[in-house]
C-alpha cells in the first residue's frame, strides 16, 4: 500500500478511514481499485506485445500519476 500512496503523493487515509481500514467509505479507495484493475489489464496487454521484455513490470500508477493525485493529462494530436 504504501507504493499506492508514493505513487500518488498521498498519505494511506486519502483512501482509507482510519482506525477502519477495511471500510469503502470513501470514494477514492472504489475508485483505486478500479484503476488497480485497470494497471492488471494493461500489464497483461503489454505482457502479450512484448512477451520477451520486462516493460509490463514497470508500468505502474506512477507512469500517470508521477506523485500526483490527479494525474495531468497532455493531449497528443
Amino acid at each position: 500500500m504504501k507504493g499506492y500512496a508514493k505513487g500518488l503523493g498521498v498519505k494511506c487515509t486519502f483512501c482509507h478511514v482510519p482506525d477502519a481500514y477495511h471500510k469503502d467509505d470513501k470514494e477514492h479507495k472504489l475508485i483505486a481499485r478500479k484503476m488497480i484493475a485497470m494497471t492488471a489489464d494493461i500489464r497483461a496487454d503489454l505482457k502479450k506485445t512484448f512477451p520477451k521484455k520486462d516493460v509490463f513490470e514497470k508500468f505502474n500508477c506512477v507512469v500517470c500519476h508521477a506523485g500526483s493525485a490527479e494525474p495531468e493529462w497532455v493531449e497528443t494530436h
